[in-house]
This record gives structure tokens, C-alpha cells and sequence, in this order.
């Protein structure tokens, strides 16, 4: 009876020696701190005018000073406005949210153009639809299903651009923000102001402005 028992505890702690150990962690808060690398629109086989597909692109996690070529290595909860001059950054599949009540735009830029982009397109995230249309974050009981990286819950819009610079899209998705209009109007996802606005892949849905404004707002 013995020899029985130890046998069946041998084949046990086998089979699990046999299992890849990210079978037990969340991919989505998984951390990475590896190098990527993939042109700027996400691919690793892209060939777009001065894409670059073997582009590195470094590890950050939300805190300090953002690479020129940054991609998320983690979720993020946002407490301030981070600026963005003349840098591109990879969402990875993860959320970066507004975390605090303090009105901020996720991502700013005056002094450089802002790139935004995505290499994980398979990674889903769940929301809620509130009475204003507004899409809320919640992975467990959400019925509103977007893939890939994820920037919600800012209050005074998400991507905010201005002085004459310019903003690429090529992926993620910009989702349940929102904007208090204050008289001069704004966009609840990205606000542009004398500036371009380039979007070649990615969504913006589930946002909301309250007053004049609209999702993307842009004056030239």
C-alpha cells in the first residue's frame, strides 16, 4: 500500500514539473523587463515608409524617465500626466489608468511629436457601459470586450497634443475617458490642438464628454 501511494505522488509532482510555470501567473499583470523588438507599428515583419522592424524597445513601468522606445511592463495606475516629446509607446497588451482625482491628460506632449502603438493585439480587457454611454473598466463583470493595451479613466482627455506637434496612432485602444468641457471644447480620448493627428490602427471607443467636445477633438 505504501509503494502505491509513493507512486501516485511521484506521478503527481511529475506532471507538474512538466507544466510551463506562466500557467500559473496572470499574463496580464505579468511583469517584462526584457528588451522588444518590433517596428513602430507592432509587427516584427512591417514594412512601412521608415518603419524599422528590428527597433528595441526597453521595459518601463510607469515611474521614472519614460526611453525614447518604451513599451508597458506591467499594468499601470496613473497618478500625474506623463509628457511625451519625440517618443513612441508599445501598450503590450497591459492597462494604463488614471488612478486619483486630480484632472490630468494620461500623455502629453509640446516639445515633440507622440507615438503611440501596440504588439499585442490578443489580450482582452472588460467593461462596463454606464447611463452616459461612458465605458468603466471592469475585468470580471464587464460585457464590452476590447483586445490589447488599454489607456481608461482619465478626466481631461487622454492623449493631449500641442503646439504645432504631431500624433501617430498605430494601435491600443483609448477607452472610457473623459472630459469636463470648460467653454473652449476638447476631446474626451485625444485632444489636438494646432497640431496632426495620424491614426493607422488601433479604437477609440466607450469615451465621454460632458458639455461641447467631442471623442477626438482637433483645431488647426
Amino acid at each position: 500500500m505504501k509503494k502505491r501511494s509513493l507512486s501516485i505522488l511521484m506521478i503527481v509532482c511529475m506532471l507538474f514539473s512538466m507544466m510551463p510555470s506562466s500557467a500559473f501567473a496572470s499574463e496580464s499583470n505579468e511583469t517584462q523587463t526584457e528588451p522588444h523588438v518590433h517596428c513602430v507599428c507592432g509587427s516584427t515583419t512591417c514594412s512601412g515608409d521608415g518603419h524599422n522592424p528590428n527597433q528595441e524597445w526597453q521595459a518601463w513601468d510607469g515611474t521614472g524617465t519614460m526611453p525614447e522606445y518604451a513599451y508597458l511592463s506591467n499594468n499601470v495606475e496613473s497618478t500625474g500626466e506623463k509628457r511625451m516629446n519625440d517618443q513612441s509607446l508599445c501598450l503590450n497588451g497591459k492597462v494604463y489608468k488614471k488612478s486619483g482625482s486630480n484632472k490630468h491628460c494620461a500623455f502629453t506632449a509640446t516639445s515633440g511629436n507622440m507615438t503611440i502603438t501596440d504588439c499585442d493585439n490578443e489580450t482582452p480587457h472588460r467593461f462596463k457601459v454606464e447611463e452616459s454611454g461612458l465605458w468603466v473598466l471592469d475585468e470580471e463583470n464587464g460585457d464590452k470586450v476590447v483586445t490589447g493595451g488599454v489607456i481608461t479613466g482619465f478626466t481631461e482627455s487622454a492623449l493631449c497634443v500641442y503646439d504645432r506637434k504631431k500624433l501617430n496612432l498605430y494601435g491600443g485602444n483609448i477607452v472610457g475617458n473623459t472630459k469636463t468641457a470648460d467653454g473652449s471644447g476638447g476631446g474626451a480620448a485625444v485632444w489636438i490642438r494646432d497640431c496632426q493627428f495620424d491614426m493607422y490602427g488601433g479604437t477609440i471607443q466607450g469615451n465621454y464628454i460632458n458639455g461641447s467636445g467631442s471623442g477626438v477633438y482637433i483645431t488647426c
